[in-house]
């Protein structure tokens, strides 16, 4: 027959195993709830810190894409506005051939003088006035970039300059149609439809530049992403069943532990102790 001390220990053995069996229960859960095997070091050293690591890295690098999706909404607006500049310019270059063909009478060439006017107004106005950030978006920025965008995560990384020069920056406000020769005024239009040109390209080379750029860095931050996820997830399948298995393992000990109760019990009174 047992004695009260090989019950005791009985007890206290299957009382120890429902307890951390119970425990294991609880650790399983919360990588279901989780989704990863791994939440705290203890759980895996090497894999912990490199996930960590991989959720650093992709920290450093959404704060360069931030910064690239900015000098692209700059661009985006850029191009915009030199697209606009540059077909209006080819319009009124347009218009001054018609001026001086031979065949133009005097009401037409009035009317084409006026048109003229209104499309030199507009060219100016876009380009004196409009604004990202406070700053001139059409300006000759040659002296200093209007942006300087870093490209990686480094200090000392590589970075992309957007600026513009005199040459690129078309002026028509002193255009006169009515005035200038049929050669000047021709030249002078070529010119700053090549500067309008000009501007125009190197706008859509930044934002191509830039919108690789972009790209890049989201394939790098997906990259290491998935890396550091899969480095911590957790098979959900096999986690099911390790949590079931244990749920069984858990009833299967509270009901042994019970039955040893109610045995200690039986004893207990038979013994009347």
């Amino acid at each position: 027959m047992m004695t009260g001390t090989a019950l005791s220990v009985t007890s206290w053995r299957i009382a120890l195993f429902t307890r951390s069996n119970e425990n294991l229960y609880g650790q399983s859960m919360v990588r279901l709830a989780s989704g990863k095997r791994v939440n705290t070091p203890s759980d895996g050293i090497p894999e912990y810190f490199f996930n960590e690591k991989m959720v650093h890295s992709n920290r450093a690098n959404e704060t360069v894409r931030q910064n690239i999706a900015e000098g692209m909404a700059f661009m985006d607006v850029a191009v915009s506005v030199a697209e606009k500049v540059f077909r209006d310019i080819v319009d009124m270059k347009g218009i001054v051939e018609q001026y001086h063909n031979e065949s133009t009478d005097d009401d037409e060439r009035a009317s084409l003088a006026a048109e003229f006017d209104a499309l030199k107004e507009t060219v100016t106005t876009i380009i004196e006035s409009t604004a990202y950030d406070g700053k001139k978006v059409v300006s000759d920025n040659g002296a200093a970039p209007f942006m300087s965008i870093a490209l990686e995560t480094r200090i000392d990384s590589q970075r992309m300059n957007i600026t513009f020069d005199s040459d690129d920056v078309a002026n028509v406000s002193t255009l006169d149609i009515r005035t200038l020769d049929a050669a000047t005024i021709k030249n002078a239009m070529e010119e700053q439809l090549g500067r309008a040109g000009s501007y125009l390209a190197k706008g859509s080379a930044y934002m191509r530049g830039l919108n690789a750029q972009y790209n890049l860095v989201t394939s790098r931050i997906e990259t290491s992403q998935e890396a550091g996820e899969r480095s911590v997830d957790s098979d959900t399948g096999e986690e099911i069943v390790r949590a079931m298995n244990l749920s069984i393992r858990s009833q299967a000990s509270m009901s042994m532990l019970a039955q040893a109760n109610m045995y200690r019990a039986s004893v207990i009174k038979l013994m009347d102790w």
